[in-house]
């Protein structure tokens, strides 16, 4: 049984439902899997837990370097 792990920004409902209805497609095609044993994890990375470059995405964000993600 696959397990999908993804860590993102937040996306709408029905965005979140095409998005895993995609992917539990693809994985099942290429797993040789029924689509009922792929299951997705998706938890949202939030901008002060993320770091580029040394920076954290929320000061990025802060001085325009980086365009907002929706929330």
């Amino acid at each position: 049984m696959p397990i999908i792990r993804i860590e993102g920004n937040k996306i709408s409902k029905k965005k979140k439902r095409e998005y895993f209805k995609e992917i539990t497609e693809i994985t099942a095609k290429y797993m040789d899997v029924p689509i009922d044993a792929v299951t997705i994890v998706y938890s949202i990375a939030d901008h002060e837990n993320i770091g580029t470059g040394g920076v954290l995405l929320s000061d990025k964000l802060k001085e325009g370097k980086y365009k907002k993600l929706e929330k």
